[in-house]
């Protein structure tokens, strides 16, 4: 999740492929989780 943490900050990958090179399937899985572990929006990374 870090990963995927770091290639969305960086901008260069949107949800769905950073959610794919992490190695989930499901991007509204990924999206799930990732607010279960970092207790925030993935569009707070956004900048």
């Amino acid at each position: 999740m870090e990963k995927a943490c770091e290639l969305l900050d960086s901008g260069e990958v949107g949800v769905a492929e950073a959610a794919h090179q992490v190695g989930y399937v499901n991007t509204s899985y990924f999206i799930s989780r990732f607010r279960q572990m970092y207790g925030n929006n993935l569009g707070s990374l956004k900048r």
